[in-house]
């Protein structure tokens, strides 16, 4: 039964799950990354290869996968899929417009995902097009839009969540590759609250890429070592000029539309 609090184990039980290899742990060695953290099958690191981790503790799986929030509203979307992405296996969460997002609701676990921030819509899309080589794809009910079950993923995926009620905007949609839907069975809804949408979107892709299964203990998943903050606790940490000048970089090529932003992500 799972609960709120999160909890550290000291003897994992072994999870049904995708062994990794010595040699497929070597492949996703990144600068970063620490070799630290329980192995995917269950066991201690004595037992066996440890899954390749970032300096925040996310595991470097592969083909990675992105979530892309710009002007998510609602606090409580906004932490439930962070929460859902740790959960689920998401390289970074890349944010748009504002550098700030809320705690409540995350029980700490935004301590482990890194995010990136980017001024506009158009820049972080051309970053995780040009950058991460990331299909960008729309969680929305449209035309065109594959069910999640057939869903063609191909490789890293970035995925752009819209928001509560109207949805993905239409400048939003344009910068999208494709779109994925989740087909309903009932008659009392329109659609899934975003975070439950995207929750299930990542869970399906995840399944798709066969990432391994984290150790478990007891009723609950063991936790990593937790990662030391690089920025307060609620923003995003600053770019350094390096990273600025890049993305100025990157700005002049874009070809994309401007989306502008609004509000604060998770303001209620």
């Amino acid at each position: 039964m799972d609960s709120s609090d999160n909890k550290q184990g000291s003897s994992p039980q072994s999870a049904p799950g995708v062994d990794i290899s010595p040699d497929d742990a070597a492949q996703r060695t990144h600068d970063g990354e620490q070799s630290s953290g329980p192995a995917p099958n269950g066991s201690d690191d004595s037992a066996g290869p440890a899954v390749s981790v970032t300096d925040s503790g996310v595991p470097l799986l592969d083909p990675p996968c992105y979530v892309l929030l710009h002007s998510l509203s609602k606090r409580h979307n906004g932490t439930a899929v962070i929460r859902s992405s740790v959960a689920l296996g998401v390289r970074c969460i890349v944010m748009s417009g504002s550098d700030k997002y809320t705690t409540f609701g995350c029980h700490g676990s935004d301590a482990y995902m890194d995010f990136k921030h980017f001024p506009k819509l158009e820049t972080a899309v051309q970053w995780l097009k040009k950058e991460k080589q990331c299909e960008i794809v729309g969680i929305e009910i449209c035309e065109g839009a594959k069910p999640l079950a057939s869903a063609p993923f191909k490789g890293p995926t970035a995925f752009l969540v819209g928001n509560e009620g109207h949805g993905l905007t239409p400048e939003e949609m344009a910068v999208c590759d494709w779109f994925v839907y989740i087909p309903q069975h009932g008659f009392g809804t329109a659609s899934l609250n975003v975070a439950v949408a995207t929750s299930i979107v990542l869970y399906s892709y995840a399944q798709w890429a066969k990432y391994p299964e984290a150790p478990r203990e007891g009723y609950k998943y063991v936790l990593g070592p937790r990662p030391q903050r690089t920025a307060p606790k609620g923003h995003v940490a600053k770019e350094t000029p390096a990273e600025k000048a890049a993305q100025r970089a990157l700005a002049r090529t874009t070809a994309v539309p401007e989306v502008a932003f609004e509000t604060d992500l998770f303001a209620e």
